[in-house]
């Protein structure tokens, strides 16, 4: 193998590398970005489990209680 062709293919090895670090970096990058999101939605996720226990809890209460006699409950609008 001539010099040019080992020069020849060390550019292409080089280039090669080149765009596979650059592939890796859009990637590593695209997995910050879906991680931050997947944080995001876990806090959502939480924060949505505890206001329905919350609604729960005052839906037992409701229940617990009975209904109301209908001479507590207020009109409807239309009256």
């Amino acid at each position: 193998m001539s010099a040019d062709e080992t020069q020849e293919t060390l550019s292409r090895l080089e280039a090669r590398v080149t765009e596979l670090e650059v592939q890796l970096e859009l990637r590593s990058e695209t997995i910050r970005e879906l991680n931050d999101v997947v944080i995001r939605q876990n806090k959502d996720a939480e924060r949505l489990r505890r206001e329905l226990e919350a609604l729960r809890l005052r839906q037992d209460a409701i229940e617990k209680d009975g209904p109301r006699p209908a001479t507590e409950e207020p009109p409807p609008p239309h009256y």
